[in-house]
């Protein structure tokens, strides 16, 4: 370990800005190299299995791994943290998760650090009436942080926003179109869908609605319409990969 933070202390910045890079597999090699043992301090060994985790089809690996660590240490916040995350990147509104961020953020040290995972979480989810309770419960517990009451007032903001919009009962439509596809319930989204498209008939969410509406009654042809569609006025980029890997499964 000292050696590996002093004279190979080159080796794990390597390690480090690789996966800064999203060169995670060859991050875990630099990482190997330097600790063929295995990672000699808890930190390095949450370091590692982030990285770990970032990389397809290790999920379930480093799951494992932190779970063992929370056996081994319960109750040991940077672990708890480090779960929580994990989870969260594979069950998005994980009740554990989210309840432990809550937890943490209360506490001192790495309570800051939670509250950042928290907001994280809010950001994931549409904004509403209990997303602004949540904002403002971390604002209560922060009060002097700049960033966290940007993001209340942010919040308080896009709340009122949305309010005005859903007055628009073709955007009322577009929001029940989606939850009942989220649902299942295909048909009904449909014609919720349609009379959205008439109000917005270049909504990248609307229009790939549609599309997997058509997929799912396997008119393939529509479907290919409607995702190129949803490409082509695609703005958000966190829908980007979604619409052009729908796209090839149409064709």
């Amino acid at each position: 370990f000292i050696d590996a933070e002093t004279t190979r202390k080159h080796e794990l910045q390597q390690a480090r800005l690789l996966a800064t890079a999203g060169r995670y597999a060859k991050a875990l090699e630099v990482f190997n190299t330097l600790f063929p043992e295995g990672r000699p301090t808890l930190s390095l060994e949450l370091e590692y299995l982030e990285t770990q985790a970032s990389i397809e089809g290790r999920w379930l690996d480093t799951y494992q791994a932190l779970k063992n660590l929370d056996t081994q240490y319960p109750d040991f916040p940077p672990i708890e943290l480090a779960l929580a995350d994990h989870l969260m990147r594979n069950n998005p509104g994980n009740e554990w998760a989210l309840n432990t961020y809550k937890r943490l953020a209360y506490g001192y040290g790495i309570g800051r650090q939670a509250a950042g995972s928290w907001i994280r979480e809010l950001n994931s989810r549409p904004i509403t009436e209990n997303v602004l309770e949540e904002y403002a419960e971390l604002a209560s517990r922060y009060p002097d942080d700049i960033d966290i009451q940007e993001r209340y007032k942010t919040a308080r903001t896009a709340l009122e926003a949305e309010q005005e919009r859903l007055k628009n009962p073709r955007y009322r439509a577009k929001k029940q179109g989606l939850a009942l596809l989220n649902r299942n319930r295909t048909q009904q989204a449909k014609w919720k869908l349609l009379e959205a498209l008439k109000d917005f008939p270049n909504d990248e969410e609307v229009l790939g609605g549609l599309g997997m509406v058509y997929l799912r009654e396997g008119r393939q042809a529509k479907a290919l319409t409607y995702f190129k569609r949803a490409q082509n006025n695609n703005i958000n980029p966190d829908l980007t990969s979604k619409w052009g890997a729908r796209y090839n499964t149409s064709r």
